[in-house]
């Protein structure tokens, strides 16, 4: 007489429930459903938040929109760290920009539209000298303006 165990159960798949629950068990599923619509809604103000935001900063003429997006984000985080269903309200994030303007203000365009006389200044006048006289002068002078202005010369005339 021998004995014999009984016969090993298949594994469980994915795709099967539990033993112990009806299958689609609406106790089951409920707190996921739960938790899946909280997230969604969290990434949905995340999302409007970030909306707003970048609008008011392409008003207010920025010009790293990546990085002054990031800055207003951090600055509107709320301190505890959590993730939160509330989001900031549009005076919250109108008051963030200003602040970020106070502080940052490389980040913008100045007010008025006119372009400052930089180093690659956008209007190119046409200079009267021809380059090689402007590169030896910036060569035997060592002056940087002289150097720009040879380089300007350049790009006009090549």
């Amino acid at each position: 007489m021998t004995l014999q165990s009984p016969a090993p159960e298949a594994p469980p798949t994915i795709d099967t429930p539990p033993p112990h629950a009806p299958p689609n068990s609406p106790a089951d599923t409920t707190p996921d459903l739960r938790a899946e619509l909280r997230k969604a809604r969290i990434a949905l103000a995340q999302s409007e938040v970030r909306r707003h935001a970048q609008r008011l900063l392409l008003e207010a003429r920025t010009i790293d929109l990546d990085a002054a997006t990031l800055l207003i984000e951090s600055a509107l985080k709320p301190a505890s760290g959590n993730d939160s269903e509330s989001a900031p309200d549009d005076k919250a994030i109108a008051k963030a920009v200003e602040d970020l303007r106070r502080r940052k203000p490389v980040l913008f365009r100045a007010p008025g539209g006119g372009g400052g006389g930089g180093a690659m200044s956008p209007h190119i006048q046409k200079s009267a000298t021809p380059p090689t006289e402007l590169l030896q002068h910036a060569a035997t002078t060592g002056d940087r303006n002289a150097l720009i202005r040879y380089l300007r010369a350049r790009r006009t005339t090549g």
